[in-house]
């Protein structure tokens, strides 16, 4: 296993994981989802653009690679956090978030049935598990609206496109800085279009708000779409997929932390779950390098 992979990857989940906190405080300011993704794009623009200039890197893309960001930006930037904020207002944060965490099966059937990626059964093993840790976050009694939950699953449908559609068509290794500025410009031009046709965006908040929501940008659209692209060029997207579940992990141990949230058994047993079936992925990386230098 590449453990600097590992390392990008678990680290990317912990950013994604602290943002929901963030996120939450800003609703209480008058803050909306939409509005929430198209400033979280837009706030790490500059930033971004700085950095490409700072390190001389070319800011267009070839025609072929422009239309295929459109498209992810569409599917990861835009659609993901949509559907998934959409959903908490019918089956709340905790059954929508855990839905949505069901996204690396489809990452490994996505893989399987159209690029015909052999999984593993150390991978397949590990999946398996991981997405039983998943099931312990899971409020059972809270799934009563299908329209909520068929927003969270498709959310971890869309994130699932993402991930594997930036590792198959070659665009996780762009530089990462041109990576992420293209997505977040797309986003963001797609959410301003959608909110000034719906009346959604929210410019009216004090702010507290916009550093908040400058903070989120830094974290997630900037800090952890770096991280998880590095990652998946190092793991692939399919492997990638079951560490970004250290972000379930990270969610539980914030909501307890900052947004006083019970800790349960359940809870801590789904975090043990997941944190076994990582170690068992790895151990059996291990065990097939070995092998391979043996032969």
């Amino acid at each position: 296993m590449n453990i600097p992979g590992i390392l990008l990857t678990i680290l990317s989940a912990l950013l994604f994981a602290i943002s929901p906190v963030l996120v939450s405080w800003t609703y209480g300011w008058g803050n909306n989802p939409l509005t929430m993704v198209m400033f979280r794009n837009l706030f790490v623009l500059p930033v971004l653009l700085m950095l490409m200039k700072k390190g001389h890197a070319a800011i267009r893309l070839p025609r072929e690679q422009f239309f295929q960001l459109l498209f992810i930006a569409a599917m990861g930037s835009c659609l993901t956090p949509l559907l998934l904020y959409s959903s908490y207002s019918y089956i709340g944060v905790g059954a929508g978030t855990t839905l949505h965490f069901f996204y690396p099966i489809f990452v490994a059937l996505f893989c399987r049935f159209f690029y015909h990626e052999t999984l593993g059964k150390a991978k397949i093993r590990a999946l398996i598990l991981a997405l039983t840790g998943t099931l312990f976050f899971m409020d059972f009694s809270n799934l009563t609206n299908l329209a909520g939950v068929a927003m969270a699953l498709t959310s971890g449908m869309t994130y699932a496109f993402y991930m594997v559609l930036l590792e198959k068509q070659g665009l996780s290794r762009l530089n990462p800085f041109l990576c992420s500025f293209w997505l977040a410009l797309f986003a963001a031009a797609d959410l301003f279009v959608v909110g000034s046709f719906t009346g959604s965006l929210c410019f009216q908040q004090p702010a507290v708000s916009y550093l908040t929501m400058i903070i989120i940008a830094m974290m997630t659209s900037f800090l952890a779409v770096v991280l998880l692209q590095k990652g998946i060029e190092a793991l692939g997207s399919s492997t990638a997929s079951i560490f970004c579940l250290f972000e379930p992990i990270g969610s539980v141990i914030c909501g307890a932390l900052f947004l006083h949230e019970e800790l349960t058994i359940s809870k801590i047993l789904g975090c043990l779950i997941i944190i076994l079936a990582v170690v068992l992925l790895i151990m059996a990386g291990r065990k097939n390098k070995s092998q391979d230098k043996i032969q």
